[in-house]
This record gives structure tokens, sequence and C-alpha cells, in this order.
């Protein structure tokens, strides 16, 4: 099997990857260009660890808030409520 940037852009594999990750993650590459293969794969894991840490955080804030819409939607705490009281009447319709 072929490998896009190794068969039209005549790169070896390390290079090829590196060219790939970086083009993809739409970082650029900037004036600081990793020049040997070890600062290439150091930069592939920093922008895939990057974006990996902030796909977790996002989706760990949308499942919090997603909880949270759902329960004070719901009226789930309230019913909690309800059900835990014990000797206690409910008086509607007083007040103004």
């Amino acid at each position: 099997m072929e490998y896009g940037p190794v068969h039209i852009m005549h790169l070896d594999i390390i290079d090829a990857l590196y060219f790939t990750i970086i083009t993809i993650a739409t970082v650029g590459y900037g004036d600081i260009v990793p020049v040997t293969p070890l600062q290439k794969l150091f930069t592939v894991t920093l922008v895939l660890g990057g974006i990996g840490l902030i796909a977790y955080v996002f989706t760990l804030t949308s499942s919090v808030v997603m909880v949270t819409m759902d329960e004070i939607m719901s009226g789930s705490k309230m019913r909690k409520k309800i059900a835990t009281t014990k000797n206690h009447f409910v008086l509607c319709g007083y007040g103004k």
C-alpha cells in the first residue's frame, strides 16, 4: 500500500506522517521547523495530544451541561426532595 505523501511528494515515512498530521491539524508550518525525525515525531505527538485533550475537555463539559439541563428540565431534583419528605403537608393556593 502506498501512502499519498510518500508516493506523490517523495517523502520518507516520518516526513510523510509529519506533513499529514500538521496539514490535517491546520497548525501550519511556522518559523520554527522541526528538522530531525525525533523532533518531527515529538511535534506530531504534541499536536495529537493537544487535539485529544481539547476534544476530551469539550466532551466532558458537554456531558456535564447536558446532565444538569436534563435534571433541571425533568424536575428530578424536586421529585427526589418530595419523595424523601415525611409527615409534611403541601398547601396549594396560599398567599397572593
